[in-house]
């Protein structure tokens, strides 16, 4: 039996539809078309664990496509090449990655990382 103790708990519901915000905000929910998140674990050896999980709501909640993780993974980079937080070499690292994306994406790519037929008019941010 593990004696890890963790520190945080949570819940999460998945509940796919279709929903107002006036409908969320009643039932004091928050709301979203996909969820990608990690779950850490911080063991007492110093390691790190890392378990990825991910819903689309566009798929009835199952596991979102590899290649919206992949345009997700490519708006994070971007976002850590921005973060003052972060040492130099981190935020350059980071913004390699987004360069790399943008000189060897193939065409059907925009410089978001986002599939051009995918591409609404508000686009894709990182928050």
């Amino acid at each position: 039996m593990s004696k890890h103790k963790y520190k945080l708990a949570y819940d999460l519901e998945i509940h796919p539809g279709e929903y107002k915000k006036e409908e969320l905000i009643e039932q004091e929910k928050n709301g979203t078309d996909a969820l990608l998140m990690a779950s850490i674990l911080y063991p007492e050896d110093g390691s790190m664990n890392v378990k990825f999980l991910s819903f689309d709501g566009q798929n009835d909640g199952d596991r979102m496509p590899d290649i919206e993780k992949f345009k997700v993974w490519i708006l994070l980079a971007r976002k850590l090449g921005e973060l003052d937080g972060l040492p130099k070499f981190h935020r350059e690292f980071a913004q390699k990655v987004v360069d790399s994306f943008k000189e060897n994406r193939p065409e059907k790519y925009n410089d978001k990382g986002e599939l051009i037929s995918d591409v609404q008019s508000n686009g894709a941010s990182v928050e």
